[in-house]
């Protein structure tokens, strides 16, 4: 996941225009709750996670995981609060 903090961005999309059939989005969320990176492990091996909660101008909500290398740039850099772009390294799975 591509992020970086910024103030505006005209050509972003609404969570609800996202679809599996749309690759190319850009969000401009806020990060409503960040957790803190955790190490899982299970059968095939150990990796890390992070989970966000985002919310776009609208109120609309998606939950963004990142493993491994993500899951350490989100913790780095996502913020509780923190207004962020969001590009479209994400796989999204919708359920609206």
């Amino acid at each position: 996941m591509a992020i970086r903090t910024t103030q505006a961005n005209p050509a972003s999309s609404m969570i609800i225009d996202i679809t599996p059939q749309n690759p190319s989005w850009t969000l401009l969320v806020r990060a409503v709750a960040v957790s803190p990176v955790s190490t899982w492990t299970n059968n095939k091996g150990t990796g890390k996670i992070c989970t966000a909660l985002l919310q776009d101008k609208a109120g609309s909500t998606i939950r963004a995981t990142g493993f491994n290398a993500t899951a350490v740039r989100m913790g780095a850099t996502m913020k509780e609060n923190a207004v962020s772009h969001s590009v479209n390294e994400l796989n999204p799975m919708i359920n609206h």
